[in-house]
């Protein structure tokens, strides 16, 4: 194996560990990015579970026998942290009404995205396309939002409908006569 791809926070890394002189092994350390070394679960046979950042880590592990002796360290094939979270993008409100002649609000009001490592993404991230925004016209207009976060994750395509009248009935309180 010569790279691990995967897209949790956590990888097990699994081995086998011999004194190489008949004394048994003491312990299994594991160092992941420089972090420090960390005992393993077991000796002869061991698990460790590596916590990884997103992106390539580095893997080293070494093992101490019963004369407590430690043996060379041994890189494990590069695990890659990719990040699998797509980012969010919210639009309130989904569907706004115009009167013919309105003023067309800016496209981005009321529009955000948001991603699990990057956090808010700036509004000149997010792509608008679809319809423009006709207000001399009835009928309704479709915009479109899009937005891929630092690592080429793409967010579900999300829409606002322009709804464009000569006039725009309100609803108030009913009463029973």
């Amino acid at each position: 194996v010569t790279a691990i791809e995967v897209d949790t926070a956590t990888y097990q890394i699994k081995g086998t560990a011999s004194g190489g002189d008949g004394s048994g092994i003491a312990e299994v350390e594991v160092n992941v990015n420089g972090a420090g070394w960390q005992l393993a679960t077991g000796t002869a046979s061991w698990t460790y579970n590596a916590p990884l950042t997103i992106g390539p880590n580095t893997v080293l592990v070494r093992a101490r026998n019963l004369a407590s002796t430690l043996s060379a360290e041994v890189p494990v094939p590069t695990i890659t942290r990719i990040d699998g979270h797509r980012p969010v993008i919210s639009v309130d409100p989904p569907e706004v009404y115009l009167v013919v002649g309105a003023t067309v609000p800016d496209a981005l009001e009321g529009v955000a995205a948001t991603d699990e490592q990057d956090g808010d993404l700036p509004g000149d991230a997010i792509a608008v396309s679809g319809d423009t925004v006709d207000t001399e016209t009835e009928g309704d207009c479709i915009v479109f939002y899009d937005v891929t976060d630092s690592d080429g994750n793409a967010a579900l395509q999300q829409q606002r409908v322009y709804r464009v009248a000569r006039a725009i009935a309100s609803v108030g309180d009913c009463k029973s006569v």
